[in-house]
């Protein structure tokens, strides 16, 4: 029987392996075992006979299957041995998970990120394992022994983790950390540098939106994160004075945060835009174009900045790559979601834009934080809030999923004496895509209206209801305005009892 146990050892600076084989226990230091056999294709074995030849079988892990990042969490022997959390990250943008240790070890920051830095490339390292079957010749071989395996690919320096002993010594072995300086005897030297680990500045996106989906909170505000290098996880945290800082908000993917490369028209409500294309770039990710039936399911959504803290909610159907990271957009449904009132007759190029998808989250915010401006920082989770590679911006939400969407289809009719009927017809915040429904949700505490009549530009009446339906009587128009024939202008406003 052989097992082999890993360890770090934080005082030396280096792995160290426990061996047991039989009843022998022994500790050596990985960096330093040497190459104990050269294993060409004459002291393999082909143990089944259905490997036509090849007797080494290699495996190498998916990069989404291996850790963007390690995390440990150690005692700080510069701050009263008080737990202390570290980071260390690579720049490879398909891994996403994060590995995390609790370590009961006394040492100081740099060491403790130099251990994450040497478990992070160890992990790495180890990616490609090997299986194959040896003489019997080589009985002295055990785990944590290194070998130089000949393959049909070349020789491949591995550490076994694992002997069977049987008709042949089943093996199985796997790449480890800096093989040229165990060959020699050397030792890994710990070390840890920002400018390898790639990570950049992060962007924000703080939106006022509508609701994006039925079971997402009303009364808090949406946060896009994103980098051009993604680090693995993201933080955003908020203050009132920009000192107590206390996390809000934590993301494990990143947005695609872009902008506009050219002007943007004003287009059509509630069918397809063909008039206008919009070309964009994003800072990374990429797009992708869908049929009807998933753009009608919601797909294809963007949030584009129309003016300062107003977001429009588009759809595009066709998405073009121009350059790169660079898309035009076409077929384009406008003003989604009830935010057809941010359309303007033209939006300038350089408009901030995010793609409603993956890397949005709603703040941590109850109904008494709409209108207050607070402080909030974000950067790479793992980081210091101190870090350089934190930003600072301040912010209030409006509370806009609470309003709810303009009314539509407005109608009147006169009756026999000149009295105005004014109709409508609602539309709801909340789940109210169903084709099978008689009338959609109401979706607020309680049905209310105000229709303001305009002359002139002026509100001169306004009229509340609880329906969808207002009387505007001949002798009121006459009052207001001069002549029972005079024209006029309506606009109905639904109302919410909490933000009006």
């Amino acid at each position: 029987m052989h097992l082999i146990v890993r360890h770090n050892s934080a005082s030396s600076g280096g792995d160290v392996i426990s061996l047991l084989s039989d009843r022998s226990f022994s500790f050596k230091y990985l960096a330093s075992i040497p190459l104990c056999a050269d294993v060409d294709q004459e002291r393999l074995q082909d143990t089944n006979g259905e490997r036509g030849g090849e007797l080494v079988t290699l495996t190498r892990a998916q990069e989404s299957e291996l850790a963007r990042g390690v995390r440990i969490t150690y005692l700080n022997a510069n701050r009263a041995y008080n737990s202390g959390t570290v980071t260390a990250w690579n720049n490879f943008a398909d891994a996403t998970n994060v590995s995390e240790s609790q370590l009961a070890i006394v040492m100081n920051e740099d060491r403790a990120r130099g251990v994450a830095e040497y478990l992070l490339q160890d992990v790495w390292a180890a990616r490609e394992s090997g299986q194959f079957a040896l003489m019997p010749s080589l009985l002295a071989l055990e785990p944590g022994d290194v070998l130089e395996v000949t393959t049909q690919k070349g020789a491949r320096e591995m550490r076994l983790t694992d002997v069977k002993d049987g008709e042949g010594r089943a093996c199985e072995a796997s790449g480890f950390i800096d093989a040229g300086l165990s060959v020699s005897g050397g030792r890994y030297s710990l070390r840890f540098s920002k400018a390898d680990t790639g990570l950049t500045r992060m962007i924000a996106r703080f939106m006022d939106l509508p609701l994006l989906q039925p079971d997402n909170d009303p009364n808090a505000g949406y946060v896009a994160l994103s980098a051009k290098r993604w680090p693995g996880a993201g933080l955003v945290l908020r203050s009132t004075n920009e000192s107590s800082w206390q996390s809000n908000i934590e993301f494990s993917h990143s947005a695609i945060i872009g902008e506009t490369l050219n002007a943007l028209g004003k287009g059509p409500l509630y069918v397809f835009d063909k008039a206008n294309a919009l070309d964009i770039e994003i800072y990374s990710g990429a797009l992708l174009s869908v049929s009807e039936e998933e753009l009608f399911a919601g797909s294809n959504a963007f949030a584009i900045e129309t003016s300062a803290g107003v977001w429009e909610i588009i759809q595009a159907q066709t998405v073009e790559l121009i350059g790169s990271k660079r898309y035009r957009l076409t077929n384009l449904l406008r003003g989604q979601l009830g935010t057809e009132s941010a359309m303007l007759e033209t939006v300038a190029a350089g408009a901030a834009l995010v793609y409603l998808d993956q890397g949005i989250a709603q703040a941590d915010m109850g109904l008494s934080d709409i209108g207050i401006s607070y402080y909030w920082r974000y950067g790479p989770e793992g980081e210091t809030v101190g870090s350089d590679l934190f930003t600072t911006e301040q912010h209030a939400f409006s509370g806009r999923a609470l309003k709810p969407y303009a009314s539509v289809h407005a109608r009147w009719a006169s009756d026999e004496a000149g009295n105005h009927t004014i109709t409508w017809i609602r539309r709801t915040r909340l789940d109210g895509d169903s084709w099978e429904l008689y009338q959609v949700p109401l979706g607020e505490a309680l049905e209310a209206y105000e229709v303001d009549i305009i002359s002139g530009g002026d509100v001169v009446r306004t009229i509340e209801t609880s329906t969808p339906e207002a009387s505007y009587s001949a002798i009121q128009r006459q009052v207001d305005l001069g002549s029972v024939d005079s024209a006029y202008k309506i606009r109905v406003y639904q109302i919410s009892v909490l933000v009006g």
